[in-house]
């Protein structure tokens, strides 16, 4: 079965399931914090944390990307066992990496709390 524009649909047996595929601002919001999630999590991997260690996290960004990643700082800490999260240039001593959240990039660094 095909799908209108900003849906998409399949069918099996007698269920048809069509799901609304628009990209909203919230969604994006939210999706940048997810990717933040996965990249902390391989910081975390690459330094060799302990699964249950806690870390403190600082994210250096502007805009909107700052704005979506405040709005969802209870998930991100919650998601990374993360005891604080900062915005602004981290201390030179955390482990930094640039990455790439939308079309924005953000320099993340973390360390052992």
């Amino acid at each position: 079965m095909e799908g209108r524009d900003g849906f998409a649909a399949a069918v099996d047996r007698d269920v048809i399931v069509a799901l609304d595929t628009a990209m909203t601002p919230d969604l994006r919001r939210k999706a940048m914090a997810r990717h933040l999630v996965h990249q902390i999590q391989l910081m975390r991997k690459e330094a060799r944390l302990n699964v249950d260690d806690r870390i403190r996290v600082s994210v250096e960004g502007r805009g909107e990307v700052a704005a979506a990643l405040e709005e969802h700082s209870p998930y991100i800490c919650g998601e990374t066992l993360a005891v604080e999260l900062r915005f602004g240039s981290p201390p030179p001593d955390w482990m930094t990496r640039a990455v790439d959240l939308e079309e924005a990039r953000v320099n993340v660094a973390m360390t052992r709390a």
